[in-house]
This record gives C-alpha cells, structure tokens and sequence, in this order.
C-alpha cells in the first residue's frame, strides 16, 4: 500500500487559518481518499497535527502548497526530508509540472491538472468549460467544500 498526503493551507472564517487535507491509500484492488480540516491558526500546532498524521499514516509522500504555509513546509521538509516536497501553482501549459530536486518542490499548471481530473470524472466540456451534469456538480460541491470550506453555486 501506498500512502499519498496533500496539504493546503486557506484562510477560513473569521480570517481563521485552515489546513485542508487530502490523505489517499493506494491499495492493490481499491483506493481509499479521505479528507482532514485542522481549524488551527497557530503554526506550531499546524505542524505538531501534520506530523503526527504523516507518522500515524506513514506516508510515502507529501506534497503542500507553498503559499500561506512557508513556514511550515520548511520546517516539516527538515524533519521528513525529501518524501516532503512544497508546490506553487504556476499558468505554464507547455509544461504541467516542474520539479527541482534540490529544493524539493513541485511547480504545477493547476488549470491543467484540473481539466484532467475533469476528463477523468467524464465531465464534458462545451467552448473550454466544464458543463457537469445535477450528479456531478453534487459530488464537485462536496470535494470543493472538503478541500476549501467554500461551495459551488
């Protein structure tokens, strides 16, 4: 079994900091995705619960967003080394993902990623948009509120 983590640090309400959370297992017949949100403002906690998931789930690797979380990411990137890599999101559509191993962090074309989870959820796309059917809207609505605390209208 595999163990993928991915990270991203929002700002929720009440100007409160979140830590959206995506933990995947990959096992051989079936793939097991489950969603985490630490409401925790302070840093030192932050990354205190990460690393207790990372320990508890042994993941193999660990990917977050850069942006609010600098700080953390160093700071977790010099206890799990190079199985913790940090990301920016990047408008590069000759190139969907950089990654610079000595700095151990991942540059992505996030609106190429998303059209790809797009096609792979089998949502149609009419003049470059996303036209999903009642049953597919529900489900984006209840990842994006997983994921980001926001919803889709």
């Amino acid at each position: 079994m595999k163990t993928f983590i991915g990270i991203d640090w929002a700002g929720g309400e009440n100007n409160k900091q979140l830590v959206n959370i995506c933990i995947i297992k990959k096992k051989k017949k079936n793939t097991d995705v489950s969603y985490a949100i630490v409401p925790e403002n302070e840093v030192a906690k932050q990354i205190a619960t990460i690393e207790k998931l990372i320990d508890d789930t042994d993941a193999d690797c660990i990917v977050a967003d850069i942006g609010f979380g600098s700080m953390q990411c160093q700071v977790l990137q010099s206890r799990f080394g190079e199985k913790f890599k940090s990301c920016y999101y990047s408008s590069n559509p000759t190139k969907k993902m950089v990654y610079k191993s000595d700095t151990w962090m991942l540059t992505v074309d996030r609106d190429a990623f998303i059209s790809e989870a797009m096609d792979l959820a089998g949502i149609p796309f009419k003049a470059g948009i996303p036209m999903p059917s009642k049953g597919q809207l529900q489900a984006l609505n209840y990842a994006y509120i997983a994921m980001s605390c926001g919803s889709v209208k």
